[in-house]
């Protein structure tokens, strides 16, 4: 097999989460030809310790010292050994302290095999999941409802392109004027109808007519900014240190995130791989629930669109190509996988 195809099966086995088989193939490819920068770059993306990890961003870096990604990963290990180096001096600090005076120095406690620095947590490496958010049970002719931080993530993100006095304009506008200066709780509490969520995009709209359509891209984007630390197991984020990986990598594996967490909402979610783009569909929508709109639904593109950014760095172009609301069997979207800058 050559290095070229034991590469490609790297990513494959990389892309799906078989990091131990990735770090095979990865491994043979760097052993036939030790200037694989690619390779490099990939092995250091399943790596599971971080001297690991630092040795591999350090050749890419021996290959190439512009690469980007690599330079992003060094920066990230070298925050990670200074917060271990840290932490290991607080706890020299305590135990001198908490010594007897006058007596022998005591030997500093064999570290744990999973000590900070040397193995990645969970949630480091990229394997962990934060317990499973269950929506309740929908029968036919029910009404399906939608967690309350939820809402509030929306009404917030709306605030923050609007201002208090326009959101405020339009939850009166869509007949939600509980919701004026008293934003649902940030509990992932299903307690908000879908009927509610779709009046407020639908009152966006009557305010913007066609503008509303950028309006909704924003809205989607700071959702996401305002989400990452208001409350970011609702919107399934990434772990920090898969940031680095190579961009595929990471790319499918946020966008995959996103969806699986979705789900969990009780919302019907497709992802299919096109090849030069994903498609990512949403079988019943919170926003155009139903309604007609002429507008289409714009938040969960800018929504995508900011993933991408945070996860990546880079933008790339989200399009709606099929709308519930216009008719449509699903909301679909068009996720290019090539950066538009």
């Amino acid at each position: 097999m050559t290095a070229e195809e034991l590469l490609q099966k790297g990513k494959t086995a990389a892309t799906s989460g078989q990091k131990d088989l990735a770090r095979e193939y990865l491994g043979r490819v760097v052993q036939l030809q030790p200037q694989h920068e690619e390779a490099w770059l990939w092995l250091s993306g399943v790596a599971n310790n971080l001297p690991m990890m630092k040795g591999c961003l350090e050749r890419v870096l021996a290959i190439n010292p512009r690469n980007t990604q690599a330079l992003e990963g060094m920066n990230w290990v070298r925050g990670r050994e200074a917060q271990t180096a840290a932490a290991q001096a607080h706890a020299a600090a305590q135990a001198a302290a908490a010594a007897p005076t006058g007596s022998a120095p005591t030997a500093p406690a064999t570290p744990a095999p999973h000590a900070p620095g040397e193995t990645f947590t969970a949630e480091e490496e990229g394997d962990h999941d934060d317990d499973p958010i269950h929506a309740p049970t929908f029968h036919e002719g029910d009404e399906p409802l939608y967690p309350a931080a939820g809402m509030r993530l929306l009404i917030m993100a709306v605030e923050r392109v609007t201002g208090e006095k326009g959101v405020g304009a339009m939850l009166r506008s869509a007949g939600l004027e509980k919701y004026v200066g008293n934003y649902p709780p940030n509990e992932i509490v299903f307690n908000v109808p879908y009927s509610e969520y779709s009046a407020f995009g639908k009152a966006m709209e009557d305010f913007y007519g066609r503008a509303a359509k950028s309006m909704q891209m924003r809205v989607g984007q700071e959702l996401i900014n305002y989400g990452l630390n208001e409350q970011p197991r609702l919107l399934g984020i990434m772990a920090p240190a898969m940031k680095f990986m190579p961009m595929a990598m990471k790319m499918k594996l946020s966008i995959e995130k996103v969806a699986s967490r979705t789900r969990e909402l009780g919302i019907p979610i497709g992802l299919q791989d096109k090849g030069d783009h994903y498609e990512f569909s949403v079988g019943m929508c919170p926003y155009c629930y139903n309604r007609h709109t002429d507008i289409g639904c714009g938040a969960m593109a800018g929504a995508l669109v900011a993933t991408l950014r945070w996860a990546t760095g880079k933008t790339f172009t989200v399009e709606e190509i099929e709308c519930r609301g216009k008719g449509g069997q699903a909301c679909a979207y068009r996720v290019s996988k090539t950066a538009s800058e």
